[in-house]
Formats: structure tokens, sequence, C-alpha cells
């Protein structure tokens, strides 16, 4: 049964999934009172919710002004627009909307907090990090939008209520979350990158930028992508960089030498390629930043380098899961726009067979198209795009429109020759066919598996 009183409550949260319970479980525990709205008839957590909070006010279906507006402030989830929801409620101003971030900046203890953003690489650079942070010693803890993708990770305010004598939050950060986030106060933050991406959500690029940039807004230290937007940097601030260029005095990026890369801050090696674990160009990048977060940090050389040659990445990330007939296939689900499936295909250096497809979110697949011309076998294309994906090749290369997984993994298979690797990077997100990224991935391992 939905409950709908109309009782007066300081909190209205709105979306009653992972983010949404663990809100309201933060709530419930320091007697604030709060209701939840959810678009849906049965939101995915609202068994969840009752269990601890059965008087809880819900309320499913259209989300209605009254209900915002009986609110002293909205609390709203990642996966929900503020656009629209200003829309309902035009005259109310927009601090009024909060993000989960915001209550942890609020309620967390005064330890520091390094904050990790970007267009991809953020799971895999706050694991990386995390890793580094245990390696010196420190009692460091992982979560934010990391949830679910590295051990032990949490929402953030979860992070509060059940991790003790806490030594460093490393917290991975959605646009979504920041662009209701205004107290949050880093030790040190980081936009890995920034790519058009969630085009579907933001009005235009510039409007995802803002969103990506309020990280910075009250850090202490900013670490930066060299090849990426330039990012203006206040004077007071703490200031490194990291790059495929070598870095000046104190900064990081590459040094090549007798033909192998090394990590280097200034004139100083640190890590031959050779011993990093994560592969490719997106690790460099990504070892590059947790090396300048780390150094803010006051991590040891030792340390990082330690993590760095131990980790070896998260699920659904360029992950290898076999090989078949002597072609090897991987798994990156996680690569939801056209930019990760770009960077992927950097990464290999043999003919690959890609599947993509599902919710393009607005992007051009031209960039992809260009890329896949030099490097793709062939294209299975699935989901709402592939047909968009298929106009972008425009007959560059040899592609099927498949129905499932299944039917894409039995045609890559086809296609596939002795050496090549077969890659899903969809470029797409997954809510066409899936419930998220990691359900795509784990289908797709499956059916790899039947061909076994």
């Amino acid at each position: 049964m939905i409950i709908t009183m109309t009782q007066a409550y300081q909190f209205l949260i709105i979306g009653l999934g992972v983010t949404g319970l663990s809100v309201a479980q933060f709530l419930y525990r320091r007697g604030i009172s709060f209701a939840v709205a959810d678009h849906c008839q049965q939101p995915s957590q609202y068994d969840a919710l009752l269990e601890f909070a059965p008087d809880a006010q819900i309320y499913t279906g259209d989300i209605k002004r009254q209900y915002i507006q009986q609110a002293e402030q909205v609390v709203v989830s990642p996966g929900v627009s503020v656009k629209h929801l200003k829309a309902i409620q035009p005259d109310m101003k927009k601090e009024r909307f909060i993000s989960d971030i915001e209550l942890f900046a609020r309620y967390a203890p005064h330890c520091p907090v390094a904050a990790i953003t970007g267009t991809n690489g953020k799971s895999t650079t706050t694991a990386l990090l995390t890793d580094a942070a245990k390696c010196a010693g420190l009692n460091a803890v992982a979560g934010g939008n990391l949830v679910g993708d590295y051990p032990d990770s949490m929402p953030a305010l979860d992070l509060i209520d059940h991790c003790n004598n806490v030594e460093l939050y490393i917290l991975e950060l959605s646009s979504f979350q920041l662009e209701t986030t205004y107290s949050l106060c880093p030790r040190v933050s980081v936009i890995l990158n920034i790519k058009p991406d969630h085009l579907d959500r933001y009005d235009s690029f510039n409007d995802y930028i803002s969103a990506k940039l309020h990280i910075h807004k009250n850090s202490s230290a900013i670490v930066v992508n060299r090849e990426d937007i330039p990012i203006s940097i206040p004077a007071n601030v703490q200031y490194l960089s990291f790059g495929f260029d070598k870095g000046l005095p104190g900064h990081f990026g590459i040094i090549v030498k007798e033909g192998l890369r090394y990590i280097a801050c200034g004139d100083q090696t640190l890590i031959s390629e050779s011993d990093i674990a994560l592969p490719g160009d997106i690790g460099l990048l990504n070892t590059m930043a947790m090396f300048a977060m780390g150094y803010t940090l006051g991590l040891s050389v030792e340390a990082m380098c330690k993590a760095a040659t131990k980790f070896h990445g998260l699920a659904h990330r360029m992950q290898h899961i076999g090989q078949h007939s002597s072609v090897d296939w991987y798994d990156d689900s996680k690569a939801t726009n056209v930019a990760a499936t770009c960077a992927a295909l950097r990464s290999v250096d043999r003919p690959v067979v890609l599947i993509a497809g599902g919710m393009g979110k607005g992007e051009d697949f031209k960039p992809l198209a260009d890329m896949s011309v030099p490097r793709v076998r062939a294209l299975v294309l699935m989901g709402k795009d592939a047909e968009a994906i298929a106009t972008a090749i425009a007959g560059r290369i040899p592609y099927t429109l498949v129905k499932d997984m299944q039917q894409a993994v039995r045609c890559a298979a086809d296609y596939a020759q002795p050496g090549d690797c077969v890659l899903l990077s969809p470029a797409c997100a997954s809510l066409d066919m899936y419930c998220d990224y990691r359900e795509r991935g784990e289908v797709f391992t499956a059916a790899y598996r039947e061909l076994n």
C-alpha cells in the first residue's frame, strides 16, 4: 500500500534508489523528518525503506508541486533532473535542491576529502587512490558514485555512519551530484577529463562542463589534465597537472628512456609503464592522476607505486574475460559514451570486432566512426541507437544489426579472426535493454561462456 499522508517534513527525497535510500536512512537515524517521492509506482528500494521506517510518507507517480512546496529542502537523487523539478516549481531557489553529497559536506567529520570526477575513469582512479592510501597506512574509505564497483564502497552518507576512525574520504562524484553540491571543501579535487556526455540531460556541453567544475569550487588543491579543456586556477589554490608530455617541476608527465615510458614528476622518474597493472594510455593517465592527488595528500611514492603495480582495474572496464579460438574477449560495458569507446579502441593494438549500441544520450557518433575505420574489422550493433551508429559508419566498415546480446556474441565470434579481439564497448547507456551497465556486462560474459 502506498502511504500518502500529508504531515510536514524538513526534507523531500526525490528518487528511491540506492542513493535515495541512503539519504532516508541517514535522516531517520537523526530524527529528521522527511518524505520520499518517486515517479515509479513501486520504487526499487520501497520495501527496504519500509523495513526501518514503516510510517514513511511516500509519494509515487508524477512529482507534484505541493510535494516540493512542503519541504524546506529537496534532496535530488542523481537520476533525477533538476531542470525537470525547476519546471514543476519555477520560483524555488536552486540552492533548495541539494544532493546527498551536500548533506555529506554538512555532516561529515573534519578529515580530508579527495574528490574525483570526469567523463571517464572516475571509478578506476577512485579505487586506485584508495588502494594507494591504504598502502600508505591510512584508514581510507571510498564511496559516492562508486557504489558496487569497489569492495566496501558505499553511498557517501553511509561512510559517515558505518566507518569508524576515518582518516581520508575518497569520493567519486558525478556531474548530477555536483550540480547540487555547494559546501564540499575537498583537500584535493580532480577533473580527469571532460568529453561530451549526458547531452540528453543538459541543454549544452557548456552546462555539463559547468556542473563538473563545481568540484573545484572550495578545493584546497586542484589537479587537472593538461590535455583537456583549460581551467582557470585561483591564485591561492595549490595546482598540479598531468599529461603525456614532460611535466614542469612539481607536475606529472611522461619521460621516455630506452624506449620505455615512465611516469615522472618533473625530471624524477617514478614508475615504468611496464610495471603498471592498468593497461594502455588510459591506465597511464589514471595512474598519473592518482600520483598527483596522492602527492597533495602526503602519500609516499613507495605506497603509490605499490598500488599501481597491483591494481588491475574494476569489472566491466576493459576487463579481459577469456580467449576463444585465439581471440581475446574484453568487457568494457562501462563505456557509456563515445569518448570512452574511442579511448578503449586506442588502447588495443590489433584488429577489433566491436559490439556497440544502446541509448546514445544525444551524442554524435561520427567520432566513433572515424576512430573505428583504421581499427575495427567489423561492428555488431544492438539497442535503441544501433541504426544511428550504422548511419554514422555509412558503409565504411562491415556491420550487422542484432536483437540481443546472445546474438551479438555469436555474430562477433563469426567475424573475429585468430589474433583479433572482441570488445564490448557500447558508447551508449544500457537502460533500453538492461537495468545498468553491470547487468549488460554480465549478460555479455554469460553469452561468451556459452561459446566454450
